[in-house]
């Protein structure tokens, strides 16, 4: 347990003071992140200058050719290297700016975890939350990197099936010898606007865990052209897509 806090100090700020201070100020309070696309920067692009201002013009004046241009720069920066990434054997696919990126990414949900686990509150869960609105897997992949349970919302093993309920329980190991229970520390990763990884199904209204893509939207994703409607590519991918209210959405 030394050896965590010594990490936390050191990760954090060089005054040892100001350091202890704010250790022991996140040990002992909710912590919530509400992270955007800077955390993937490196991964994915960041969305084109006046893009979505843009986009919600062509969409407006009924110009369907211009619209479709900005979506196919869309997901073609943003989608795509993402999927790329997280799809096939990370160590293969990704290059060194990107390696750097997840490197950091790995040591802040490491650090995040460390806090918690010091916690002496009996009265606060040892959880923290993270809203974000990126649709790309690195919350989940530097959670499972540094062996952190997480909870993402899915429930089940042959189909996943979304429920917002399983967010904030408790998870506890039971010591076989003395019958001790012990809670372990949990991240909750809340997408607010969908994921990559999130698909929905025609029958229901229900989303599903993703394991790999289709054959189809892997076709969408190398076609010259995208699919014309604009509502086709919400319903390919469970997400929200750019527009100047995105903020005012969710999927959940």
């Amino acid at each position: 347990m030394e050896d965590r806090k010594n990490n936390i100090i050191k990760y954090s700020i060089d005054d040892k003071d100001e350091s202890l201070h704010i250790t022991k100020y996140f040990e002992n309070c909710n912590i919530n992140f509400l992270i955007g696309s800077g955390f993937s920067c490196g991964i994915a692009k960041p969305l084109e200058k006046d893009l979505e201002e843009n986009l919600e013009k062509y969409i407006n004046e009924n110009q369907d050719k211009n619209r479709n241009e900005l979506l196919e720069i869309f997901f073609k920066n943003s989608i795509e290297p993402a999927i790329k990434c997280f799809e096939e054997s990370l160590e293969e696919s990704i290059n060194e700016n990107q390696n750097g990126v997840i490197k950091k990414q790995s040591d802040f949900i490491k650090t995040i975890n460390d806090l918690i686990y010091n916690r002496m509150s009996y009265t606060i869960d040892k959880q923290v939350n993270i809203f974000t609105t990126n649709y790309d897997m690195c919350l989940e992949y530097a959670c499972e990197k540094n062996h952190v349970d997480y909870i993402d919302g899915f429930l089940g093993k042959l189909e996943p099936e979304f429920d917002t309920q399983l967010f904030g329980q408790r998870i506890y190991n039971t010591s076989m010898l003395s019958n001790k229970e012990t809670e372990k520390t949990l991240i909750n990763i809340i997408k607010l606007h969908g994921s990559l990884s999130w698909k929905t199904k025609v029958k229901d209204d229900k989303i599903y865990y993703r394991n790999i893509l289709s054959q189809d939207e892997k076709n969408f994703l190398t076609s010259d052209s995208l699919i014309d409607q604009y509502e086709d590519k919400e319903n390919i991918f469970n997400i929200v897509l750019p527009s100047k209210r995105k903020f005012n959405q969710t999927l959940l």
